[in-house]
């Protein structure tokens, strides 16, 4: 090859075209700020002590793990981007057919791999019963999230725009129908917990669901549907 056509090339474009370097590169740091709270949490909180509680909390780590607050909206904002840039290669039924497997992978590897390498009891926990205790997180969220979006993508981007922009300003409207339930009590409906963090017990799981869906799916679609701005030709 001529080598003065590599100097030509446009160096902004990653060498696969259906790849932005500059989100790969936003992921890397999400995912660098993400290990930072999370030595926080297991190091520095092995006492059982919770440090964010304590009066006299310094600076420096108060903000390790305020800036975390970032990380998931951007994980699952991102996740959306990628799926709406996809958008250009992939019909909406290959779109639907990827983001389904791809979301009910993520929910298999939340349940089963994540959960049980937390608790090593994948047969079930004397504390709950003999149930089996599954920590529904950002994981979940994701995946679950790409799922309804599997379906969403058919209605086209802009509408996905603003159905996840309606999700995110307008669901706490609902606050008055369906209180938050008593974290940890198992008895939250199904449907409080598209909205509130909360638990139940979906025979033979105990469930405790830290990241509601609803909220986030409606990220996820914000994400898709702004994708073109991410757009551009290669």
């Amino acid at each position: 090859m001529d080598p003065g056509l590599l100097n030509n090339q446009d160096l902004s474009q990653d060498c696969r075209s259906y790849r932005l370097t500059s989100i790969d590169m936003l992921r890397g740091l999400v995912i660098v700020l993400m290990a930072i709270d999370h030595v926080r949490m297991f190091f520095m909180e092995a006492s059982g002590r919770d440090l964010m509680n304590q009066p006299d909390i310094a600076v420096s780590i108060y903000l390790t793990r305020w800036i975390t607050h970032f990380c998931a909206p951007t994980f699952i904002f991102l996740a959306g981007t990628s799926a709406g840039l996809m958008t250009a290669r992939k019909t909406p039924t290959q779109m639907g057919a990827f983001l389904g497997k791809r979301g009910l992978w993520l929910i298999f590897v939340e349940v089963f791999v994540i959960s049980t390498a937390n608790t090593f009891s994948p047969l079930g926990m004397a504390e709950y019963g003999g149930a089996i205790r599954v920590v529904l997180q950002v994981i979940w969220a994701i995946g679950a999230s790409m799922v309804l979006l599997a379906g969403a993508q058919f209605l086209g981007a802009r509408v996905c725009l603003y159905l996840g922009g309606l999700i995110l300003l307008g669901h706490n409207l609902f606050d008055p129908l369906w209180p938050e339930p008593d974290f940890g009590s198992a008895d939250s409906s199904l449907w409080a917990v598209l909205f509130y963090q909360g638990s139940f017990i979906l025979k033979p799981f105990f469930i405790l669901e830290l990241y509601p869906l609803l909220a986030w799916f409606g990220v996820m679609l914000i994400g898709f549907g702004s994708a073109f701005f991410f757009s551009r030709k290669v």
